[in-house]
This record gives C-alpha cells, sequence and structure tokens, in this order.
C-alpha cells in the first residue's frame, strides 16, 4: 500500500510547502527535498519560501554555519534539477538576491558568501559538460549581487567591498579547481562594469585588483603546480590585459566611442595608481622571474592604454625585454 505523502497530488505537496516552511517556527531545516523536487513549480515556490524564512532568521544570528551549509547544498542541487536558460536564469538571480537579506548583518552576509564559494569549490568536480553553463550563470549573478551589496545609498563602503575581495581571494582565487576561478576571471571585469558602472572612480578600481595583483606578484600559488601558473596566464589576459581595453587611450577616446558607442568603459580610471602598483610589485624580492616578466609585459600594455611611450613611463623593465 502506497504511503500517505506518495498519494498526495502536485498542487496538495505545493500548499504543504507554505504550511511547513513559510509558516514553520522552528528552525530545523527541513525544505530540502522540496528544493530537489524533480516539479518546476514545486521547486519555484521553495525558493520563494525559503526567502521568508531565511529573511526571518538573518537578523538574529540563529543560522549557524553548518544551516548555511545545508542550504546552499540544497539550492545547489536546485540549480542541477533545472533545465532551459531562461529558467536557469531565472533562479539564478533569485537565489543571488538572498545576499541582500542580510543588509542588517554584514557579518552573516559574509559567511553566506563564503559558504557559497565553499560550495561551488567542493561540488565542481561533479558539473559535468551538460550542466556546466547554469553554474556558469549562478556564479555570474552571485558575484553580481555581491559587489551590489557593497554599495549603500548609492556609496561604495571600502569596508565592505574590501572583506568581499578578502573571501573571494581566500575561497575561490587561491584555491582549486581551476576551472571555478578561471570563470570568475573572465567574468570579474565585466560585472564590476555592471554594477559600478562607466564612472567608477580609481580607488575602488584599486581595491577590485588588489587580489589578482597578489597573486601575479608571487607567480605561483604554493602547492599548485602548473595549475597555478594557467591560473596567472588567466589572470593577465582576462583581468589586466583587458583593463586596457576598458579605458581606452586618451588621445583616441572620442574617437573610439564613436566608433563603438556600446562598448563598455571607465571614463574616470587613473591608470597611473595601476601602473605604480605594478611596479613596486614587480620591484619586491623573493619572486620568480617569470613573474617579473609577466607583469613587466602587463604594465607595458596598460602604459600603451594611455598613449604613453615606455621612456614616458619610466619604463623599469627594458633590459628584461630587449
Amino acid at each position: 500500500m502506497k504511503s500517505q505523502n506518495m498519494l498526495k497530488t502536485k498542487d496538495e505537496l505545493v500548499e504543504e510547502i507554505d504550511f511547513d516552511i513559510i509558516n514553520q517556527k522552528s528552525n530545523k531545516i527541513r525544505f530540502g527535498r522540496y528544493l530537489v523536487h524533480t516539479d518546476k513549480a514545486v521547486r519555484d515556490k521553495t525558493v520563494a519560501a525559503l526567502r521568508i524564512w531565511l529573511g526571518a532568521r538573518c537578523h538574529s544570528a540563529q543560522l549557524s554555519d553548518l544551516d548555511l551549509a545545508k542550504i546552499w547544498r540544497g539550492l545547489w542541487y536546485c540549480v542541477w534539477m533545472c533545465d532551459k536558460a531562461p529558467f536557469q536564469r531565472e533562479l539564478a538571480t533569485n537565489i543571488s538576491s538572498f545576499v541582500h537579506l542580510f543588509s542588517e548583518d554584514k557579518l552573516d552576509a559574509f559567511r553566506f558568501q563564503t559558504c557559497f564559494y565553499e560550495t561551488m569549490r567542493r561540488d565542481w568536480i561533479k558539473i559535468d559538460k551538460f550542466r556546466l553553463n547554469k553554474y556558469y550563470s549562478l556564479i555570474r549573478h552571485f558575484l553580481r549581487e555581491g559587489l551590489k551589496f557593497c554599495i549603500v545609498e548609492g556609496m561604495v563602503k571600502v569596508g565592505l567591498l574590501m572583506g568581499l575581495m578578502s573571501i573571494l581571494r581566500d575561497e575561490c582565487l587561491l584555491q582549486l579547481p581551476n576551472g571555478f576561478r578561471m570563470h570568475v576571471a573572465d567574468i570579474f571585469l565585466c560585472e564590476a562594469y555592471i554594477v559600478f558602472g562607466t564612472d567608477m572612480p580609481t580607488s575602488t578600481l584599486m581595491i577590485l585588483l588588489e587580489p589578482w595583483i597578489k597573486i601575479v606578484e608571487f607567480g605561483e600559488i604554493p602547492g599548485q603546480g602548473i595549475m597555478s601558473h594557467l591560473f596567472i596566464e588567466a589572470i593577465l589576459k582576462n583581468i589586466f590585459k583587458l583593463l586596457a581595453d576598458f579605458c581606452p587611450r586618451t588621445d583616441r577616446f572620442e574617437q573610439e566611442m564613436e566608433e563603438n558607442p556600446r562598448k563598455m568603459y571607465w571614463a574616470k580610471i587613473d591608470l597611473l595608481p595601476v601602473q605604480e602598483m605594478l611596479q613596486n610589485s614587480a620591484k619586491r624580492p623573493n619572486k620568480f622571474s617569470q613573474g617579473i616578466v609577466r607583469i613587466a609585459a602587463l604594465y607595458k600594455k596598460i602604459t600603451k592604454s594611455e598613449g604613453l611611450s615606455s621612456e614616458q613611463a619610466h619604463w623599469p623593465f627594458k633590459d628584461l625585454m630587449d
């Protein structure tokens, strides 16, 4: 004989979610089986219910690290079950917006974001080629909302942005697997542009670039061998070389904007502080020679983006590059 739960219709099951989660006063997490349900309507309503459940508990220090881990475990498999790109983007947007529930408790917001990166890193190996794009979408949207979280009343909060970049560095950039962090490198500048816009100040850019520069400085992440070398190559290409394209040459600025008005660019960025940071990084002791050459080539690329010759910018690596 079938159990009572198996005899329930889909509508009855959805109604049960409302009763079991939204109106539940207990802190016990009991919605995991609904997040991985085969029916999209059930999963969607569970995500909506989880938002209410989470919103009622995110301001009262009721969520332990284990609770957050269980939540992200369920959400990760909820994405796994989601088919068709439009639905996947919608789900990624909904899940990523959860971070704003923690607007009154910044520490819990950072814990929530840390748990996301831990979950993605741990479960990355399980993702096959058929499901990769849906997790790419989730990462992109979550990074975007994390950056938006650092803007309060239209102003970028330095402390929040530095905290986010520390989490990104420790839980993603310095950690394997490579595929996860390489995707973050691929999308990072584009997402920063979407969030901070054309008028992003140089001070914000410097905070965003700091962990990337530190990784390039040392030329290798201990214990990761060739994987770290491949990652640094991706940083040079998708962060610093691309940065030059985001900052049009001064002598051709108006012409470039007329030729391609839809191009993403930062109008107020001064690349000189970036150049100085790279120079100082390259002068520090205990660096790999290969890393020095990479930074030298990178510095030259950024210098050219401002329309300066290497002599005008006091190019310090002439002997290395000859």
